[in-house]
């Protein structure tokens, strides 16, 4: 759903030839819809690195802080990143210093505002994953935005997976029941629930379940005056 917004809203901004920054690219499949654009990439795994260069990226280099310090942007994405990062207005504003004037920025991330990450705090699934160590929200945006320069343009609310109504209300139920009383959910799971190996994988009991069908990320649009 990020992927498909941004590309839509890139299109409508620079028809022609915009150059695309993607921090954390991975393979370039997303750089790789966007046509006729100047394709450049961040990206630490190499295997990864080699599929997006096979695909016409530019790969700049493993780490965001490694790249030329002079390179300028139309257009910055950073898809499922700022959550990997220590100090998150301390990205934005690095990301804002590579742009150029009038560029778009386009971050997503999880959002704290979620009712359903409001309602289970610290046991919500997004913030159990062990390499997420920063968590944002719309409203942080807005107050990043106006600390660092940025104009907001757009704030999307999304889901990771739009499911069917059973998986739906199976997650919901899941997670519900996991917030109330997770004795059940670990009982559960000794039982076979989830097909999880809990005998080799012991924390595996009180993981949170996940719940991709909730709408709990978000897509911001940032621009650079």
């Amino acid at each position: 759903m990020d992927w498909q917004l941004a590309h839509d809203a890139i299109e409508r901004r620079f028809p022609e030839m915009p150059a695309v920054l993607d921090v954390g690219c991975f393979d370039g499949r997303f750089l790789g819809s966007l046509g006729s654009a100047k394709r450049y990439g961040i990206e630490i795994s190499d295997s990864a690195a080699a599929v997006a260069a096979q695909r016409g990226v530019t790969i700049l280099g493993h780490d965001f802080e490694d790249i030329d310090t002079t390179l300028r942007f139309d257009v910055i994405t950073a898809f499922d990143v700022i959550e990997h990062a220590e100090d998150p207005r301390a990205f934005l504003e690095s990301l804002n210093q590579r742009l150029l004037p009038g560029g778009l920025l386009v971050v997503s991330t999880g959002d704290l505002d979620a009712w359903s990450w409001r309602m289970a705090g610290s046991r919500y699934w997004y913030c159990a994953i062990p390499e997420h160590i920063s968590f944002v929200s719309r409203r942080w945006f807005a107050g990043a935005a106006r600390r660092t320069g940025l104009r907001l343009v757009a704030v999307t609310r999304f889901r990771k997976d739009d499911g069917s109504f059973g998986t739906k209300l199976l997650e919901t139920a899941t997670n519900l029941v996991y917030i109330a009383a997770p004795s059940v959910i670990r009982i559960l799971r000794r039982w076979g629930l989830g097909r999880r190996d809990v005998a080799a994988q012991p924390g595996v009991l009180d993981f949170p379940p996940r719940w991709l069908t909730a709408k709990d990320h978000v897509m911001v649009i940032l621009e650079k005056p």
